[in-house]
């Protein structure tokens, strides 16, 4: 483990997060909590700070007043980085290197 990193809340349930860096061999069998984690993917840290990935995420409320919000983001290989874990990946980029955020 390299270290923990800011404590950040969710903004719509208010569950606290603390996210811890690490560095995990290339080849580590990853097993994700299902009830907890939909896939796990890699991002290459050039395409996280590349503002070529940067768009915006489209997510729609149910219930009966549908409505369609927009969200920063970054888009790489079919995968949208959002929301909370956004945050936390701005946060790590910018402690790995303020000057390239």
């Amino acid at each position: 483990m390299i270290g923990a990193l800011a404590t950040m809340q969710t903004t719509t349930s208010g569950i606290v997060v603390a996210p811890f860096v690490g560095v995990i061999p290339q080849d580590a069998p990853l097993k994700p909590q299902l009830s907890e984690v939909a896939q796990i993917f890699d991002v290459p840290l050039t395409a996280l700070r590349d503002p070529k990935f940067r768009g915006d995420y489209e997510w729609k409320s149910e219930g009966p007043a549908t409505r369609t919000s927009k969200f920063p983001a970054i888009l790489y290989g079919g995968q949208t980085i959002w929301g909370l874990t956004l945050r936390i990946t701005l946060n790590l980029l910018e402690l790995l290197d303020p000057t390239k955020t």
